[in-house]
């Protein structure tokens, strides 16, 4: 991992039009992160990586959040050289519709291929909050994903 890359990246989500806050707590973790990688003088790999975030995320404060999704979305940076928006910022996630019943997965899925076919988006889809719990809500967009 070089500077150089990181200003890219940071440019990069200037282009892509991020605020503010995002751009600046991007650099600052990136920043973090290419001082610890100089100092110890070690390759950037996805393992280390968040060893690392692991021990310092209780330093960031209320901002680890998006401290997680700006090093998850420079880890897509570094492997596609582009920025990916859909990036979570999560790499435990587990969605929502792995924990649900046996009994609700094989029609929520049903009804989720159903909406897929007649061209609904993610965020169509997630329109009928009133017919299926915040939880199931959940599952709809993780798979529509």
């Amino acid at each position: 991992m070089s500077w150089v890359r990181i200003r890219n990246f940071v440019s990069e989500l200037e282009k892509s039009r991020y605020g503010k806050t995002v751009i600046n707590s991007s650099e600052h973790i990136l920043t973090l992160l290419y001082i610890f990688l100089q100092m110890h003088q070690v390759k950037l790999n996805e393992r280390l990586l968040w060893y690392w975030y692991d021990n310092v995320q209780p330093l960031l404060g209320s901002n680890y959040k998006q401290h997680r999704r700006s090093l998850c979305q420079f880890m897509e940076y570094m492997k596609n050289g582009v920025i990916i928006t859909s990036v979570i910022g999560d790499p435990n996630a587990i969605s929502s519709i792995d924990v649900m019943p046996d009994w609700i997965v094989t029609p929520l899925k049903s009804y989720l291929e159903l909406l897929k076919r007649e061209g609904w988006q993610k965020n169509m889809a997630v329109t009928p909050k009133k017919c299926i719990t915040q939880g199931l809500m959940n599952g709809v967009y993780n798979l529509l994903g």
